[in-house]
């Protein structure tokens, strides 16, 4: 996955960035995550993956990506 991708959202072209960023909340302690969350309470974000089609991710991973850079294998974010 790619967090970088450009997705096309009715007419309007946002990047992962841009819509990860309207869904936290920024602290000075932490960022807090402010839309849907799974039964655990990790937080959720709809992307489009590699392949075009739709799915969810993790946001905590996700932010990895936007800030850090690709998840190396067996790396372990949480």
């Amino acid at each position: 996955m790619n967090a970088l991708k450009l997705i096309k959202r009715k007419r309007y072209y946002f990047t992962t960035m841009a819509r990860f960023l309207t869904k936290v909340n920024k602290t000075q302690i932490c960022w807090l995550w402010t839309t849907s969350k799974n039964k655990q309470g990790y937080g959720l974000l709809r992307i489009k993956k590699e392949d075009g089609l739709w799915g969810m991710g993790y946001a905590h991973r996700i932010s990895y990506e936007l800030f850090v850079g690709p998840i190396p294998k067996g790396y372990c974010v949480c």
